[in-house]
């Protein structure tokens, strides 16, 4: 499902500031065997205080969408 389960060690969080993901969205429809349109997606977000922060990254080979989830 492309879930990231471990992208800090435990125990540690992130302290606040600006941060960016950078997503290789062109490997991914490339390894499918799909042509894509987007060759990388990079989100930038805010981190304020220590608590959970999902950030969905939902893809097809045209566009994306990505939203503060819970």
């Amino acid at each position: 499902d492309g879930r990231i389960p471990d992208l800090l060690p435990p125990g540690r969080v992130l302290p606040p500031g600006s941060y960016q993901m950078v997503f290789d969205t062109g490997r991914y429809f490339y390894d499918q065997a799909i042509r894509g349109f987007y060759p990388e997606v990079a989100i930038e977000f805010l981190v304020t205080d220590d608590t959970h922060y999902h950030v969905p990254l939902l893809i097809n080979p045209f566009g994306y969408s990505t939203y503060r989830g819970t």
